[in-house]
């Protein structure tokens, strides 16, 4: 599966921390996961003790960036409902985050403005402004990825939950989104085109050291002459996750449908698999799959593919 080489807009879908939300508890395989809340069909995220973010079909009006807005309700483990705490209820992107004990919730309004939001408290704090595609979240080490900029430039940042302070990692804005931890926390993998197309980058937050994981050796000149070549790489942030087993999954739609392929960070090495649904990432529980309202175990043979030349 290839794509044309120049980025000039990316419209940006609901995600939960690039999908790569991640469960304390065991989650038996399959589940059936129905929301309880009426109009509200689809589970966008599990958290902790059977939490979740619930939200309502997209289709409601863009923000003036063109982003997809849903409106959502998140549901803690006892299923009481609560309302998110902004105009409309409209969010882009959410994630549910444990810190302390308590369950608490990231998320991105209208606006693009991240905010860390109690729901038992009803208590919030301003993260992030101007945030781009997509947010990931490593609740071990406090940390959340944001893209920050104007569409379609965007900076990389990670913000310490700890601190309360942000770091940017790139040293110039590109069109850039969808970006996972490693499973250690350490490192983001994210989508950015600093030769005018895209590629997927690593960095080291210590460090900040960034290592390019496909399209390697190509130019700009290369791009506009054979873009099609190009290696897949994340449409957006919904399904894409780090794993363990130091693989990235990730979505890609194109004019056959959405496809589910795989790169390993270590060979940079690109294969397609025959997963269908929206990946997330369940803490302890391995890989799983969101599709036709349930939520499944992905199965070692369904990530079985051909490679990419």
């Amino acid at each position: 599966m290839r794509t044309s080489p120049l980025i000039i807009a990316l419209a940006v879908l609901a995600s939960c921390g690039g999908e790569g939300a991640r469960d304390e508890g065991p989650v038996p395989a399959p589940m059936a996961v129905v929301s309880p809340v009426q109009g509200f069909p689809t589970v966008l995220c599990l958290g902790p003790g059977g939490s979740r973010i619930v939200v309502g079909d997209p289709g409601l009006p863009p923000n003036f960036s063109g982003t997809a807005l849903f409106e959502a309700r998140y549901v803690d483990g006892q299923g009481k409902v609560h309302v998110f705490p902004m105009d409309d209820s409209r969010i882009v992107d959410a994630a549910i985050f444990t810190r302390d004990s308590a369950k608490q919730v990231i998320f991105v309004d209208r606006h693009r403005t991240a905010w860390l939001w109690n729901p038992a408290t009803g208590s919030r704090k301003e993260l992030m402004q101007h945030t781009g595609p997509g947010l990931d979240i490593h609740e071990a080490k406090g940390r959340v990825a944001f893209m920050v900029g104007e569409m379609p430039q965007y900076d990389l940042y990670v913000f310490d939950l700890g601190t309360m302070r942000a770091t940017r990692l790139t040293d110039r804005a590109t069109p850039s989104w969808a970006p996972v931890f490693s499973p250690d926390g350490e490192r983001i993998a994210f989508v950015q085109s600093p030769m005018s197309f895209p590629a997927v980058y690593t960095v080291d937050i210590a460090t900040r050291a960034f290592t390019q994981l496909t399209q390697k050796g190509w130019t700009t000149e290369r791009a506009l002459r054979e873009g099609q070549n190009l290696d897949p790489f994340p449409t957006s942030s919904k399904g894409t996750v780090w794993t363990a087993d130091r693989e990235i999954h990730f979505l890609r739609k194109g004019t056959t449908g959405t496809k589910h392929f795989v790169l390993h960070t270590a060979t940079g090495v690109v294969r397609s698999t025959a997963v269908r649904g929206t990946l997330l990432r369940v803490h302890g529980e391995g890989l799983y799959r969101r599709l036709d309202g349930r939520i499944t175990r992905v199965r070692p043979a369904d990530l079985r593919g051909e490679v990419i030349p």
